[in-house]
């Protein structure tokens, strides 16, 4: 049984888009999550930290406008940055791909075959 690929995807990002088109290129038909219209909760953020293997502040998205007024002045704990990305769903780096446990932020699109390739 194949494990279900999830893509937390922003259509209007170049990076998301082409992760989705290498995952379909390599047989898997992933569930695509626009985090921007259903964000992830704080308990989904927080697994998905685990899964990633990195802390909070790695996930931020430090050039988008939202951290620039609010963020950018600011010594950030891992809290402060987790409510940031829950407050601010923009903010957080993209696309992120998860298969089973794992979960990869694929920056470039290519990175997602890294994640692919461990589950074959």
């Amino acid at each position: 049984m194949t494990k279900k690929l999830q893509i937390l995807h922003n259509p209007r990002c170049g990076k998301s888009r082409g992760a989705v088109e290498i995952a379909r290129e390599q047989g898997y038909q992933p569930e695509i999550r626009e985090y921007l219209k259903a964000p992830l909760s704080e308990e989904e953020l927080r697994k998905l930290l685990q899964q990633l293997q990195l802390p909070a502040e790695d996930l931020i998205r430090k050039k988008e406008k939202e951290f620039q007024l609010h963020f950018s002045q600011k010594a950030l704990s891992e809290e402060d940055c987790i409510q940031a990305i829950l407050s601010y769903p923009i903010l957080m780096e993209r696309p992120i791909a998860i298969l089973g446990k794992k979960a990869i932020i694929c920056r470039p699109s290519e990175k997602i075959l890294e994640l692919l390739e461990t589950k074959k």
